[in-house]
């Protein structure tokens, strides 16, 4: 017989309910005929879930563009807001996921996130603490198609509803980035939050383990204006794992800003109460640059 399933208590999403197709065109920076890019906001799903098949990016946004159906090639956590690309067909939604597997060729996402950080300077700890690898690159040759990345470009910290970041913005001087970059390993699971290591043995890899490798860079930082430990970090994701920025961050003691799923919640330090204090996860896909698949000229787009 026919099986019938029914969720009484099904998890709702009011920042997806609550928008008209109006106010979700009003979400559009971009659009050409085979794909829609969109400032995705937070507290929205990207899919539907098996108890709500409504409240989410690609459904709402289908409707308000008056089209069947989107495909979503990549995506961003629930709690994550930013550029997200929807492809109008499937035929491009192939497309650009061969050119996410290609990597920085073809196409390149840049995040905003603000971090906990007692230290003097966060790339200044993770050096210190042999966390990270400095990078040094021209910025004109091999990244030619992201915007300036000095503090200027940081705008609000995201954080707080009104005010400029301030302070000297440490990462690039004279046409150089100064980078730093992060690598480490996931366990692939379906289950959050994820666990992150810093390193994993050849026999694991060997034996075929489900341990991925993550990288990411951090290009520039400045501290945000609203609080002294609090610092604006501009960052490079290099591979693209589930809840990958949030993760490792975590694992260097730069937590990000309202991410109560990576805090411990037993946690009583003056770290974890301070990331308490802000109602919502401080990241933000703020840069989306890619080469178009069919005409092979890139697009980008910011926020």
């Amino acid at each position: 017989g026919d099986y019938f399933r029914v969720h009484t208590a099904p998890r709702r999403f009011p920042a997806a309910r609550s928008r008209s197709a109006a106010e979700w065109r009003l979400l559009i920076v971009g659009e050409e005929s085979d794909y829609v890019v969109v400032n995705k906001p937070r507290g929205v799903p990207m899919h539907a879930s098996v108890d709500n098949a409504h409240e989410n990016l690609v459904q709402c946004m289908a409707g308000s563009l008056g089209v069947p159906k989107l495909w979503a090639p990549h995506r961003l956590d629930i709690d994550t807001s930013g550029l997200v690309l929807l492809s109008k067909t499937a035929h491009f939604a192939a497309r650009f996921q061969e050119g996410l597997r290609e990597g920085r060729a073809s196409v390149r996402k840049l995040y905003r996130a603000t971090v906990h950080c007692e230290h003097s300077s966060p790339i200044h700890k993770l050096l210190d603490s042999s966390e990270a690898t400095p990078v040094v690159y021209d910025v004109d040759h091999h990244m030619p198609f992201i915007w300036p990345i000095t503090s200027q470009s940081h705008g609000q910290s995201l954080c707080q509803s009104h005010g400029q970041s301030h302070g000297q913005s440490h990462g690039q001087s004279h046409g150089q980035s100064h980078a730093v970059e992060l690598v480490h390993w996931q366990l692939s699971d379906k289950r959050a939050p994820k666990s992150f290591a810093h390193s994993v043995s050849a026999e694991e890899i060997e034996m075929g383990s489900t341990w991925r490798d993550c990288r990411l860079r951090i290009l520039c930082e400045s501290r945000a204006s609203d609080d002294s430990h609090r610092w604006d970090l501009m960052i490079e994701l290099l591979t693209g794992r589930t809840h990958q920025i949030r993760g490792q961050l975590q694992l260097v003691g730069l937590p990000i800003v309202g991410d109560m799923m990576y805090t411990n919640s037993n946690d009583n330090s003056a770290e974890c109460a301070t990331m308490s204090e802000s109602p919502r996860l401080c990241l933000q896909a703020s840069q989306l640059a890619f080469a178009h698949p069919s005409e092979g000229t890139w697009r980008r787009y910011s926020i």
